[in-house]
This record gives C-alpha cells, sequence and structure tokens, in this order.
C-alpha cells in the first residue's frame, strides 16, 4: 500500500490505408504490422488504428511530486484519476525541481524513518528515526514545492528522502522531454493508493 505514481505516453498508430501518401504507408506498415503481431485477433482491416499507452516515469510517496499534479493539472482534485499533461507542464516542474535543489541547504539531523508500534511503545504508533540529512531552509522549500500528507502517502518532512524525489524527478523528466522532444505523443500522470 502507498501512494504510487505514473506519467504515462500515449501514441496513436494509424493503419495504413490506400488513401494514404506513399511515404506515410511506408512508415505505418510495419509499425501497424508490428502492433497486429501482439494483438492476436485482431483483423487489420477491421480497425483504422491503435492507441498505445506505456508508463515512462514512476514515483513511489513522492507526496510534494503528487501535489504539485494535482494542484496545476488536476485542478486541486485528488481522485486518482487520469490526468493529460502537456509538455510545457512538465518543463515548470522541471524547472521547480531544479530550484528546490538549487535552494536546499542539508546538515546533519535526525530524519524520520517509518513508524512502529509494540510491546515497547505500549501498542501505540511511534516514529522512527536515524541519523541522516535535514534540509535547514524547510520553509523556503515548502514555498517552492510543498509535502503533502495522506493515505500512505509517505513522510511529510524536509530532509534528504525528499530532496531525493525531487533529483529522481529531475533525472527522470530530463529523460522523457529530451526522448520525447521531437514526437507526437500525449503525456498523462495518475496516482493511486
Amino acid at each position: 500500500m502507498g501512494l504510487d505514481m505514473y506519467l504515462e505516453v500515449e501514441v496513436y498508430v494509424s493503419r495504413p490505408v490506400e488513401w494514404m501518401k506513399e511515404e506515410s504507408i511506408a512508415e505505418a506498415t510495419p509499425k501497424w504490422e508490428k502492433i497486429l503481431s501482439l494483438l492476436p485477433g485482431v483483423p487489420s482491416d477491421h480497425s483504422y488504428g491503435a492507441t498505445i499507452q506505456y508508463t515512462v516515469a514512476y514515483w513511489r510517496k513522492a507526496n510534494a511530486i503528487h501535489k504539485w499534479f494535482v494542484d496545476n493539472v488536476q485542478d486541486s482534485v485528488d481522485n486518482c484519476e487520469r490526468s493529460y499533461v502537456d509538455v510545457d507542464q512538465l518543463k515548470d516542474l522541471l524547472a521547480l525541481c531544479n530550484r528546490v535543489v538549487d535552494s536546499a541547504a542539508l546538515e546533519d539531523g535526525r530524519v524520520k524513518n517509518g513508524s512502529h508500534a509494540g510491546p515497547d511503545t505500549g501498542g501505540e504508533w511511534v516514529d522512527d528515526y536515524e541519523d541522516g540529512k535535514v534540509i535547514t531552509n524547510a520553509e523556503a522549500i515548502s514555498e517552492l514545492l510543498p509535502t503533502k500528507g495522506g493515505f500512505f502517502f509517505g513522510d511529510t518532512s524536509y530532509n534528504e528522502y525528499y530532496l531525493e524525489h525531487v533529483k529522481d524527478t529531475i533525472k527522470q523528466l530530463t529523460s522523457i522531454l529530451e526522448e520525447y522532444k521531437d514526437k507526437s505523443v500525449d503525456f498523462y500522470y495518475r496516482a493511486s493508493w
């Protein structure tokens, strides 16, 4: 259980038809034949195309990133619905994450690393802490990219784990924006918990 987050790509592949230009038929034919080989039983002359969707980015319990998508893509409605994301929104998130990494000041401290209940706690849930790094300018960072609590959303502290989620987002979005910069695709965000 927990907050699982996905950025998906959706692309339409058309079936080659006689009224297409010759070069378009030549480009579409191998793609279409590959799709038909993966989808047995689909008659080649009964469909004019296929929409393919696949996941290009994944996060787990990156609640600040989820909050950004909810606020900026889903009109602040957090209901696990799949939502269209335009490329400019992805670029905005990437720029924001870079600002967070450039601005965050880390120092040694105690970071939350889960919680437990048992005989040693009288059956009450208590937080577990370990040595780590905390963000000393958490108030300023929270103005840029705030965390979001929720059912199994993970820790909402501003520490090295928060920063790792942000750095992972930078890595994933940088790669995605480069890979798909000249391709006709649509992006969608969805989360589940």
